[in-house]
C-alpha cells in the first residue's frame, strides 16, 4: 500500500497555540510499512530469534505486523527525552485510522507498541526554553541537559498530565509538563511507587497535576480515582502536590482550555493560583464520585409515555414483575387503582398493598377501596370483621412490618396481586430493619412467601414510586423469583418552579428571611406571605412553630406527633376543602407527608392560596426533599437551604462491596468471638445485602454533596434553579433565639416525661412492645421511655423535671469561658459505668447475635453493639480518670496525648460506635475533649497555656453530681455493686490565672508527671 502523509496533522498542534518549532522538535509523522515497522521496532526484535546479528521476521511478527497495518495509513509519533537529553525508547503514536479493540469495543486514539512499558514522555524542552527561563529563572550549567536544569531547580514546578499534546500546550505556556500515556500509568506495572524520573523530578518541588475535565460522571469518578493515588505517591516522593481545574465547557483537556484563553501565560499562572490542595482535590473526587453513583442510568421501560398525567395503564400479565415509575401529581395511584387493582378485584383476585406509611396507606385504601388493616383492632372480634371485609373488598393495605399478618388474613383461593407503593422507600426502611429488630428476619421471610406466592400462583406483582431505580427493581425480582419484567416510564410535564437554594450558608440567615417573609413589612404596607414549610427535621418544625406562635402567626404542624389518632386526616385526604376551612398562614410538613399528598393541583401560581415553598433539609435524602416539595403542586417559588455536606453514617460508602464485606467480616467476627456457626450462604440473604449496599452507597453520594444533588434533581426535572453558595452574612439575633427555643422546648419535655404516672401494667415488658410497635401513641411511647429508663437507672427520682432535663433532653451546648460544656447526661453515665461490666454485656450481645445470625436471612447490620461501645469506654476510661483526677486538659499533658494517640488507634471503632470522629488533623487537646464529653463528663474554658508556637486553650474537667449520681445508679443495674461517685471536680480543680506575658498562666498550672504509684498511660489502656 502506498502511504500519502497527512497533509494538516501539524494543525493539530497549532490549532492548540502550540508552535510549530515546539511541535516538530517532538512530534513527526511515519506512514507506509516502514513508518508501522519503526513503530514496532522494539517489540518485533523482543520476538524476533537472531542470526549474526540479523533478525527474522517469524509467523508470530507477521500477524502482529498484520494487526496493525492502520498505521500504514499514516499517523504522528513521538518518543520524548531522556533526564539526560537523549531520545526516548518507547513511541508514542497517534494513527491517522485507530483500531478497534473489540474487547473494549472502542477505538485506540493513543497506541503505544505491545509488550513494552509504557513510560512516562518527557518534551524536548529547547523551542520554549526562553520563555520557561524568563518565568522561573532557569540557568543551565555546562553539560547539563535543560531536563537536568529543571531538576537541580527546586523553585520551578513542573506539571502531569495525560497525552503529550496536554505536555506540550503546557511547555508552551512555560510549563515544564510530562505526558503520562494513560491515568493509571503513573506507576511502572506491579508496583505502587512513581517511575523513577517522576520520583527525581517530582522532591522537594510543587508538582501540578492536570488530568481532563470530563463531564461523565463514571469517567470523572474514575480519573479522579487515579488523581488521588498520584498525588498521593507524589507527597511520598517529597512533592507539593496540587490539582488544576478548569470550566470543562471551555475544554475537556487543559489543552483544549488553554487555547480558549487570551494569553496561555496568564491562564495558566490563574491556574496555578486556583489550584486545589489534595484535600480539596479529594473534596471535589468524592463529589464526582457521589455524580457518577447518582446519575446511572434508568431501569429500561418496555413503555415510554410523557405528559401531564400517566395515561391507561397495559393488562397485567400472570407471573410477571409489574413497575411504575412517574413523577408526582401524575395520577400515578388513580391510574394504579383503576387499571390494575379494581380490575384484578373485579376478575375474582385479591390484592395486598404494602406501603411505607399508615398516612399513605390510608390514602391508598380510600382511592382502591380496600380495608386498611390499622382500621381494625387485634381482639379476636375485629380480626374476624377484618377477615370478612378483605373477602368482600378484595384485598388490604398495610406496611410490611404487618406482612405476617396479610399471609394469615388473605384467603389462599385467588391469585394474588402484590403492590409495593413507594417501592424503594418500602424495601429501604425494611432492609435498614427500623423498629423490626429482632423480627427482621422474620418479616422478610414473610415478604418473600407473598412475592413467590403472586408470581407462582398466577398472580402478580407492582412496584410503583417517582425514579424507581433497578435495584429496586432486581431485589424484588430475585426474591420473587420472576422470570418476566414490564415497565412503565412516564415523564411528567409541569410548570417549572423558580427555586432559590441556599448551599450551607448561615442558617441564622435563612430563618431571618423566613421569619421577614411571614411577618410582612407594615410601615410599607406589605402583608405577610402565606408560606407551605417542608423539612426533613420533625424538631426543627416545631421549634419553627414555637417562634411563630409566639409572634401571633397562625401554624399547623403536621408531623407524626401532631398527626396522631388522624388529627389532620382530613387534611391527607382532601386537602383544598381542609385548607381554605383552616385558612393558615404557615402549614408546617415534615417527611410523615412526603408522600400521598397533593395539594392544589392544577391551580395556576396567580390562583395559588401559598406565596411559596420554603424548604429546610439538614439530613437524609435528596429524594425526600423532592417529594416533600412537590406536595404543593402549584408553581410557586421554592426557597430552601441545605448543608454543603453532610458527614455519611458508618457503613455508608461509595463502594457497594465494601459495605457487603464489612458485614460479612462483622457476622463472622462475632460468631468466632461467640463460638456459634454461621448460617449457611443463602441466594436471598446476599440478594438483601447487596440490595442494603447499593441503598447505602445512594445515601453516601446525596450526603458527599446534598445540595448540589438537589440541585441537579431539581434541574433535571425542568425547574430553575439559583444555587447560592456565599455571600450571605449570619443572624446573631436568630441564632440567640433559636438556643432559646432549643432550650424552652427541652424544659417542656423534660416537664411532660415526669409528670407521666406509671401503673402496675407497664412493665419493661410492656415498655419493649410498645417500642416494637408502630401504632403507639405518643404518650404510650413516652411512658415506655420512663419505664426503660428507670429500669437502667434505678433509685433515682424520675418523676423530677430536672432530672430529665438533665439526664436526657439538655441540649448541647460548647464550652465557653462563662459556662461549662452541656450535653444529656445519662449516655455518657451509661458509658463509664458499662465499661467495668464489658463480659457481661458480651454474653448478653452474643445471645441476640446468635439468633440473628443462625437464620437464613441474617441481618448483619443490626448486629448488637452494647458491648462493643463498653469495650472502647474499658480502653478509654483509665486515661480519662487520671484526666479527671487532674481536673485539667492541657496541651502539655502526656496523659492528653496519649488519649489523644489511642483515639486515634481505634478512630474506625469510635466512628463507627460512638459516632466520633477523630482525625490525625485534630490538636490532641481536641480529641481528647471529644472523648471526655462521650463518657458524660462536663468542659469548661480555664485559660490558655503556650504551646507549640502558639496560645492554646486549657479545660477544666467536671463531674456534674446528676452524672454522678447516674452512674451509681447504672452501676446498681448491671449488679455490679461498685460505688464510682467521684468527689465534685469543682472542688479539686485549680483556678488558672488569665494568660500573660512570659507564660504566667503556666505558673498555676497543676504537675503533668504521674503522681507515685500511678500506671503510666500506657498501663492504664493496658489494664
Amino acid at each position: 500500500m502506498t502511504a500519502i502523509a497527512h497533509p494538516n496533522w501539524l494543525t493539530e498542534f497549532t490549532d492548540l497555540g502550540i508552535s510549530p518549532d515546539l511541535a516538530t522538535a517532538n512530534v513527526r509523522w511515519i506512514e507506509g510499512e516502514d513508518g508501522t515497522l519503526e513503530f514496532l521496532e522494539s517489540t518485533i526484535a523482543a520476538r524476533a530469534p537472531r542470526v549474526q546479528g540479523q533478525s527474522f521476521i517469524t509467523a508470530e511478527n507477521a500477524r502482529l505486523i498484520k494487526a496493525y497495518s492502520h498505521i500504514n495509513t499514516g499517523g504522528w509519533v513521538a518518543y520524548g527525552v531522556t533526564l539526560d537529553g537523549q531520545e526516548g525508547a518507547v513511541p508514542y503514536l497517534k494513527p491517522l485510522q485507530p483500531r478497534r479493540d473489540e474487547q473494549r469495543d472502542r477505538l485506540v486514539k493513543y497506541e503505544t507498541p505491545p509488550g513494552l512499558q509504557a513510560t512516562p514522555l518527557l518534551p524536548d524542552l529547547s523551542p520554549a526554553w526562553s520563555r520557561i527561563v524568563r518565568m522561573w529563572g532557569l540557568i543551565v550549567a555546562p553539560g547539563e541537559s535543560l531536563w537536568e536544569a529543571v531538576l537541580r531547580s527546586k523553585n520551578c514546578p513542573i506539571a502531569i498530565v495525560e497525552g503529550f499534546k496536554k505536555a506540550l500546550a503546557l511547555v508552551q505556556a512555560g510549563i515544564p509538563a510530562i505526558a503520562l500515556r494513560g491515568v493509571t500509568q503513573w506507576h511502572p506495572a506491579g508496583s505502587p511507587e512513581l517511575w523513577p524520573d517522576l520520583w527525581a523530578l517530582a522532591q522537594g518541588r510543587s508538582v501540578y497535576i492536570g488530568y481532563d475535565e470530563d463531564d461523565r460522571a463514571a469517567t470523572a469518578s474514575a480519573v479522579s480515582k487515579q488523581e488521588t493515588q498520584l498525588s498521593n505517591a507524589l507527597a511520598r516522593a517529597g512533592a507539593e502536590p496540587w490539582h488544576l481545574t478548569w470550566d470543562g465547557r471551555r475544554g475537556k483537556g487543559i489543552d483544549d482550555y488553554l487555547a480558549s484563553c487570551e494569553g496561555m501565560g496568564s491562564a495558566i499562572f490563574d491556574l496555578m493560583a486556583d489550584a486545589f490542595t489534595p484535600k480539596q482535590a479529594q473534596r471535589a473526587a468524592a463529589i464526582k464520585q457521589a455524580r457518577a453513583i447518582l446519575e446511572t442510568k434508568p431501569p429500561s421501560a418496555a413503555r415510554q409515555t410523557e405528559g401531564e398525567y400517566l395515561p391507561t395503564l397495559p393488562k397485567l400479565r400472570p407471573g410477571a414483575l409489574h413497575w411504575v415509575a412517574a413523577g408526582m401529581g401524575s395520577g400515578k395511584t388513580v391510574r394504579i387503582g383503576r387499571d390494575w387493582v379494581k380490575a384484578w378485584v373485579a376478575a375474582g383476585g385479591v390484592v395486598a398493598v404494602l406501603d411505607p406509611l399508615n398516612s399513605l396507606g390510608q390514602q391508598a385504601a380510600a382511592e382502591w377501596e380496600l380495608p386498611h388493616l390499622h382500621d381494625y383492632g387485634m381482639d379476636a372480634t375485629s380480626q374476624q370483621a377484618l377477615s370478612m371485609d378483605i373477602r368482600h373488598r378484595g384485598g388490604v393495605v398495610a406496611c410490611l412490618n404487618s406482612a405476617h399478618r396479610i399471609l394469615a388474613l388473605l384467603p389462599k383461593d385467588a391469585p394474588l396481586l402484590l403492590v409495593i407503593d413507594e417501592a424503594a422507600q418500602t424495601l429501604t426502611d425494611a432492609a435498614e430493619g427500623g423498629t423490626l429488630k429482632g423480627e427482621w428476619a422474620n418479616r422478610w421471610e414473610d415478604t418473600v412467601t407473598l412475592m413467590r406466592r403472586a408470581i407462582s400462583q398466577k398472580g402478580a406483582i407492582v412496584l410503583a414510586e417517582d425514579g424507581l431505580d433497578q435495584d429496586t427493581i432486581d431485589l424484588a425480582r430475585t426474591l420473587s423469583g420472576a422470570e418476566l419484567v414490564i415497565g412503565v416510564q412516564h415523564r411528567r410535564i409541569q410548570a417549572p418552579w423558580d427555586c432559590t437554594l441556599f448551599q450551607g450558608t448561615p442558617l441564622s440567615a435563612f430563618r431571618g428571611d423566613l421569619l421577614k417573609a411571614l411577618k410582612g413589612n407594615k410601615n410599607k404596607n406589605q402583608p405577610g406571605q402565606r408560606i407551605m414549610f417542608v423539612t426533613t427535621s420533625q424538631a426543627e418544625a416545631r421549634r419553627l412553630a414555637t417562634v411563630c406562635e409566639t409572634l401571633g402567626i397562625d401554624v399547623e404542624r403536621v408531623d407524626s406527633t401532631t398527626n396522631e389518632g388522624g388529627r389532620y386526616r382530613e387534611l391527607f385526604e382532601t386537602p383544598e376543602p381542609w385548607l381554605y376551612k383552616r385558612l393558615p398562614q404557615l402549614l408546617i410538613l415534615t417527611t410523615s407527608g412526603k408522600t400521598g399528598l397533593s395539594i392544589e393541583g392544577g391551580i395556576t401560581r396567580e390562583g395559588a392560596y401559598f406565596d411559596a415553598v420554603w424548604g429546610y433539609f439538614p439530613t437524609l435524602d435528596t429524594d425526600t426533599h423532592k417529594q416533600l416539595l412537590g406536595r404543593y403542586r402549584p408553581p410557586v417559588p421554592r426557597v430552601m437551604w441545605a448543608p454543603a455536606y453532610i458527614s455519611p453514617e458508618p457503613g455508608e460508602s461509595a463502594k457497594r462491596w465494601a459495605v457487603v464485606n464489612e458485614l460479612g467480616k462483622v457476622q463472622a467476627q462475632w460468631a468466632a468471638k461467640a463460638g456459634f456457626e454461621v448460617a449457611p450462604a443463602d441466594p436471598d440473604d446476599e440478594a438483601l445485602k447487596g440490595y442494603l449496599a447499593a441503598r447505602r452507597a445512594r445515601r453516601w453520594a446525596q450526603k458527599v454533596n446534598p445540595a448540589q444533588a438537589l440541585a441537579s434533581a431539581l434541574t433535571a426535572a425542568g425547574h430553575l434553579v439559583d444555587l447560592v453558595k456565599d455571600g450571605v452574612s449570619g443572624n446573631p439575633a436568630i441564632t440567640e433565639e433559636w438556643k432559646e427555643v432549643k432550650d424552652i422546648l427541652a424544659r417542656q419535655d423534660a416537664d411532660y416525661h415526669a409528670a407521666l404516672e406509671l401503673d402496675s401494667t407497664q412493665t419493661p415488658e410492656w415498655a419493649a412492645k410498645v417500642n416494637r410497635s408502630g401504632e403507639a401513641t405518643y404518650e404510650q411511647r413516652c411512658k415506655a421511655v420512663k419505664v426503660m429508663t428507670a429500669l437502667k437507672f434505678p433509685g433515682m427520682d424520675w418523676n423530677s423535671s430536672d432530672l430529665w432535663y438533665a439526664a436526657i433532653f439538655c441540649p448541647r451546648h460548647e464550652p465557653t469561658k462563662d459556662s461549662a460544656s452541656r450535653s444529656p447526661l445519662a449516655p455518657g453515665a451509661s458509658l463509664w459505668a458499662e465499661a467495668d461490666h464489658v463480659p457481661q454485656l458480651w454474653e448478653s450481645d452474643s445471645d441476640d447475635a446468635r439468633v440473628i445470625l443462625e437464620q437464613r436471612l441474617k441481618a448483619a447490620h443490626l448486629l448488637p453493639a452494647k458491648a462493643l461501645k463498653a469495650q472502647l469506654a474499658a480502653i478509654l476510661k483509665p486515661l480519662a480518670e487520671q484526666l479527671l483526677k487532674r481536673g485539667v486538659v492541657a496541651p502539655d499533658c502526656p496523659v492528653v496525648a496519649q488519649l489523644a494517640q489511642v483515639a486515634r488507634h481505634y478512630a474506625a471503632d469510635l466512628r463507627r460506635y460512638w459516632r466520633l470522629n477523630c482525625t490525625g488533623e485534630q490538636s490532641d487537646v481536641a480529641i481528647a475533649n471529644k472523648v471526655l464529653r462521650k463518657l458524660g463528663l462536663q468542659l469548661e474554658r480555664a485559660g490558655k497555656v503556650f504551646w507549640d508556637g502558639k496560645r492554646q486553650w486549657v479545660y477544666g474537667v467536671l463531674a456534674d453530681p446528676i452524672w454522678q449520681a447516674l452512674t451509681a445508679a447504672r452501676t446498681a443495674a448491671l449488679a455490679a455493686g461498685t460505688n464510682l461517685l467521684i468527689p465534685s471536680v469543682k472542688q479539686v480543680c485549680p483556678s488558672l490565672s488569665p494568660p500573660g506575658s512570659a507564660h504566667p498562666d503556666r505558673q498555676n498550672l497543676p504537675d503533668r508527671s504521674p503522681p507515685s504509684g500511678e500506671a503510666t498511660p500506657e498501663q492504664g489502656v493496658a489494664a
